[in-house]
């Protein structure tokens, strides 16, 4: 049976002995009401029973009046038929008992004899004597007699009655005080010490911080839904809690690992940075360079014409001819070694663009790394998942821009080789024309020729020249923009490093408050 029904049963069998009980008082005072007045009334009739003699006794001497008698007479008469019988008007009830209603049918007899001596002591045609006198006295004597003992009688039942009464009220407070008394100890079995072992269960839990710990359930009560909620609570604790565990150890491998890949991040950007910036300088010089280059084509390309103008003015400056060959031969060697400077320099510059070129390659593949890492971090990689893409991007332009510069530069290596191999041969000429000045006639053509196709070769060597300085230009801003993209990639794994810190500290904290949980 559940808390609530032994409570109302408890309360209903509390109520209805509680009402028991009152009724009974009620009845033992009523009881004790009825049996005083009946009592009252009972010793009101010896009363009456030495008025009725004392008034006849006047009333034969002639100083009261017959009504009197009458009157005392039938009070009397009335308040003996009511305590025999019972009276509605007098509120007398019937006699208690057979033996009382025999002693008031007795008092009752002697009564009637008693009233026939008063008629005979109240009819003036009779003489009276002192035998009626005395006749007279020995009746009114006995129906005192018999009345007090109907009194007695009377006054016994009724503490009889009332001692009766007393008892069952007793009985019945008592029995009111067990009850209260058993739903106490019922009460303070079921409920009390079950909630008290409760309690002491519950505290159990806190002060140890066990989740594995389970209350016992014995009953189908509320107390024991206490329990049973109490009892699921924990399990549900222990699945969080274990879980929660779980997820603090990855957490703190994942913040680990997280934490190690932005270092080699922030060591592989810083890395790239040096070698961008060791790139522009490289591209710098290249720049220099190359405007060089392009200076001394311009004087080659000058010197040209002006050979190709004294080989047209004819055989008759042929010595002075000679003169101006040796100048022009010098020349050609110092373009020769020119041409093989820009030879060896567009080959250098082959290499740094494929040093650039891996840079791209390095730069993409950590760009791709970055991406992957700030996935993993979620909304606070945001912001570095965009430096990556820029940087992604960046190199992919690079790297494109790098293509297009080597293709720039094969062709200007396959025209400086071909300008090479002319100058060399027109130095060649230069130098057999000196010997043979004066074959120079006949050689002038073709020194015409050599010169108009030198000027063609210095044209377009100056065409690549100025496109492969454009290229060098824009090259150099973009490894400035790479530069500046890495300087912000740096800063964004200075962050995200802080940020893996922070996280590591939030882990162990959080691993060291689950700890002390046991499950």
């Amino acid at each position: 049976m559940r808390i609530h029904g032994r409570f109302l049963t408890v309360l209903a069998a509390f109520v209805l002995l509680s009402t028991a009980s009152f009724v009974a008082l009620e009845w033992w005072i009523a009881g004790s009401e009825s049996s005083g007045h009946v009592i009252n009334l009972a010793g009101r009739q010896r009363m009456l029973s030495q008025r009725v003699a004392k008034e006849a006794l006047l009333t034969a001497a002639g100083l009261d009046r017959r009504d009197s008698v009458a009157g005392t007479r039938a009070l009397f008469e009335a308040t003996l038929e009511g305590l025999a019988d019972g009276s509605a008007e007098s509120d007398l009830p019937p006699a208690w008992t057979p033996k009382i209603r025999t002693q008031l049918l007795q008092v009752k007899e002697l009564w009637r004899g008693y009233t026939a001596e008063i008629d005979r002591l109240l009819d003036p045609e009779v003489e009276l004597n002192r035998e009626a006198y005395e006749r007279f006295e020995v009746l009114s004597l006995d129906v005192l007699r018999e009345m007090n003992a109907a009194v007695g009688m009377m006054e016994d039942e009724a503490r009889a009655r009332i001692d009766v009464l007393e008892r069952i009220a007793i009985a019945s407070f008592a029995l009111v005080l067990l009850v209260a008394l058993f739903g106490y100890l019922s009460f303070r079995k079921t409920v009390l010490r079950r909630i008290a072992a409760l309690q002491a269960g519950m505290q159990n839990i806190a002060d140890h911080r066990d989740l594995s710990v389970r209350l016992p359930v014995t009953r189908d009560d509320e107390v024991d839904a206490i329990a049973r909620a109490v009892n699921a609570m924990q399990a549900r604790f222990q699945d969080v809690t274990t879980q929660v565990r779980d997820a603090t150890s990855h957490l703190r491998v994942q913040v680990t690992t997280l934490a190690n890949t932005a270092d080699a991040s922030k060591r592989s950007v810083q890395a790239q940075m040096r070698a961008v910036e060791n790139v522009a300088a490289a591209m710098n010089e290249m720049a220099a360079s190359v405007r060089q280059v392009a200076d001394s084509t311009t004087v080659t390309a000058e010197a040209a014409r002006r050979t190709d103008g004294q080989a047209r003015s004819g055989q008759d400056v042929v010595d002075a001819s000679a003169q101006r060959i040796r100048a022009l031969a010098g020349d050609v060697d110092a373009a020769v070694a020119a041409m093989e400077r820009l030879e060896s320099d567009a080959a250098d510059i082959g290499g740094i663009l494929g040093i650039i070129d891996g840079l791209a390659d390095q730069t993409n593949l950590l760009a791709v790394n970055a991406a992957i890492e700030s996935e993993h971090a979620g909304e606070e990689g945001q912001g570095f998942s965009v430096i990556a893409r820029e940087v992604r991007a960046l190199a992919q332009r690079t790297q494109q821009a790098t293509n297009d510069i080597q293709e720039v530069i094969d062709r200007l290596q396959e025209g400086a080789r071909h300008a090479a191999t002319v100058m060399r041969s027109g130095s060649e000429r230069a130098h057999a024309s000196v010997q043979h000045a004066a074959e120079a006639g006949a050689s002038l053509g073709e020194i015409t020729t050599a010169a108009g196709e030198m000027s063609e070769l210095n044209a377009q060597i100056a065409d690549a020249l100025e496109q492969q300085s454009v290229a060098a230009t824009d090259v150099r801003e973009n490894l400035l923009a790479v530069q500046d993209m890495a300087a912000k990639a740096a800063e964004g794994g200075e962050i995200t490093a802080r940020q893996c810190e922070q996280f590591s500290t939030l882990a162990e904290q959080l691993a060291g408050l689950v700890s002390e949980l046991k499950v």
